[in-house]
């Protein structure tokens, strides 16, 4: 690595979680491009937190040299970016640290039933129906479980069919 730089929310200078190198450098999925088009990006799994990156070769604007190097970016996946992403969606949305989920929670159970990427998980609130929550599985970028994320969604459509179907 011959430059790093972390910033932090405020446009300070800070350093760099303990590790961060040393994983880098043990993932050469991250700097070992296969061309200079080539371009990566997910999650790893800090011991300060879940990090979201991205790397691309380093060359011409035209992309047409061959690589001379890498660049990485990256940000810590955390509540603050939680709410700016869920102020963007206009959704309620809650990201969770898969090895933080604690046996009893909501959480537990859609991990149990999400069995890989690609899986999703819906689940009503309440008998009343009034909420339903949606969660989803990211994996890191050795394939292991790295986030749930849940979008929890108002059913005012879903009563107002019931209520209409209960005149019939």
């Amino acid at each position: 690595i011959l430059f790093k730089k972390q910033i932090n929310a405020e446009g300070k200078e800070v350093s760099f979680p303990e590790g961060f190198e040393e994983y880098i450098v043990a993932h050469s999925k991250f700097y070992e491009q296969e061309n200079s088009q080539s371009v990566r990006s997910g999650l790893i799994a800090l011991p300060e937190g879940l990090v979201m990156m991205a790397t691309q070769a380093v060359t011409t604007s035209d992309g047409l040299s061959p690589a001379k190097g890498t660049i990485l970016f990256g940000f810590f996946v955390d509540d603050e970016m939680v709410i700016k992403l869920a102020n963007l969606t206009h959704l309620k949305l809650m990201l969770k640290r898969f090895a933080d989920i604690e046996s009893e929670s909501q959480f537990a159970l859609a991990a149990q039933n999400l069995a890989d990427k690609d899986s999703i998980f819906v689940r009503p609130t309440d008998p009343k129906d009034s909420v339903i929550y949606g969660y989803g599985l990211e994996t890191d970028i050795d394939g292991k479980k790295a986030l749930i994320s849940r979008v929890e969604l108002d059913r005012s459509l879903y009563r107002h069919g019931q209520g209409s179907v209960a005149l019939f």
